[in-house]
């Protein structure tokens, strides 16, 4: 922590400049994971009938998803969405909101390949995975609570992280409302 405080006032002091805020819409990289800022409310989709409702339908086209989806109840307080695209681009896109640990924090002292940013203000991490085919991200709504998006294309060329990312923006302004 003493690192990031000396790095952002030697940047201030002798570049001028300094780091973007958690509400901006930059999505700057961090060196570890920052608390949260602006806690948000997921309860509305906390349950097996609501969390695909995370995505809405016109969402769902947007992303060229299947309005159809399998909602899990993994436990009473872990709730899983799954879509998948079958046909010449398959797609699979599965998400779980989490509503008893922070991810991010968890990932941070797990994971090698760890990217630290903010999506829509909320931390988060993005785990890259499988040459752009495979992408994992967590993002912290609130103390204990995390959304994760896990997306999986059968093309190298998918690009899955900026698509994932993309979804977990979309997420986490529809639990902003």
């Amino acid at each position: 922590m003493r690192g990031i405080i000396w790095c952002a006032v030697v940047c201030v002091f002798v570049a001028g400049c300094a780091p973007d805020p958690p509400d901006s819409d930059a999505s700057p990289t961090l060196s570890t994971p920052p608390p949260v800022t602006r806690p948000l409310d997921p309860s509305a989709y906390a349950t097996e009938d609501t969390v695909c409702g995370l995505l809405t339908d016109e969402q769902i086209d947007t992303f060229d998803l299947p309005r159809n989806a399998k909602p899990h109840k993994r436990t009473e307080t872990v709730f899983d969405c799954a879509r998948e695209k079958e046909g010449g681009e398959r797609w699979q896109l599965d998400y779980t909101l989490w509503l008893n640990v922070d991810l991010v924090g968890e990932w941070y002292d797990a994971q090698e390949t760890l990217e630290l940013l903010y999506i829509e203000g909320q931390p988060a991490a993005v785990n890259d995975l499988s040459d752009g085919r495979f992408c994992i991200v967590a993002v912290t709504l609130a103390e204990q609570k995390s959304v994760q998006v896990m997306g999986r294309g059968s093309r190298q060329e998918d690009a899955a992280c900026s698509h994932v990312i993309s979804v977990a923006e979309q997420m986490v302004r529809n639990i902003k409302g």
